[in-house]
């Protein structure tokens, strides 16, 4: 609610519903969740997903980024969370989410023990997508691991053009428990 660039971003309300409501409705369609809660440390929007009805959980304040207040929400949910559990955040700002982009960022968690985290990519296909400083960017090596992000527009072009294959992070991220925690924890990493 009191993000700098747009505050009350997770109420203010589209098609008559708040932002968030979209974004927790659309989360829901994935069919595979164990559980599925919108994590939150803003009264106001508690009190708004108690009255349609939307599984809360209260978070510390003082979070600066949202894995934080994530890795908080799925120790409240699950005490006995395991190592190789898997954690979800679904952003709240993103409402035109899919279930096929969840099972996107899924797929390769559950195909592959090695991988620890991933992140949803989209590409950018128009110039004021590219140069806005509100969109994250990020590049990626040939195996898909990323490299950087970036609030700048990357990776350099003369000239925009939808071939340079720019990305930007789509808002939905999955991880091991295990990593999450360790990322969550390290100071170097704030």
């Amino acid at each position: 609610m009191a993000a700098s660039r747009f505050p009350g971003k997770p109420l203010h309300p589209i098609l008559g519903r708040p932002m968030i409501e979209h974004c927790y409705r659309r989360a829901a369609l994935y069919p595979n969740w164990d559980h599925l809660s919108l994590a939150t440390c803003d009264r106001k929007i508690e009190e708004f997903a108690e009255s349609v009805d939307i599984n809360c959980v209260m978070t510390g304040d003082h979070h600066v980024r949202a894995l934080d207040r994530v890795a908080e929400g799925a120790t409240k949910v699950e005490a006995n969370i395991s190592s190789d559990d898997i954690v979800v955040c679904v952003q709240g700002d993103e409402p035109l989410l899919g279930p096929d982009m969840i099972e996107a960022v899924l797929q390769p968690l559950l195909e592959e023990s090695d991988i620890e985290g991933t992140m949803l990519a989209a590409p950018i296909l128009d110039e004021t997508t590219f140069l806005n400083p509100d969109i994250v960017k990020l590049v990626h090596d040939i195996y898909g691991n990323i490299i950087y992000t970036s609030r700048s527009p990357i990776p350099y072009g003369k000239k925009f053009s939808p071939e340079l294959g720019a990305k930007r992070v789509g808002g939905i991220f999955g991880f091991r428990w295990q990593f999450l925690k360790w990322f969550t924890e390290t100071p170097n990493l704030r």
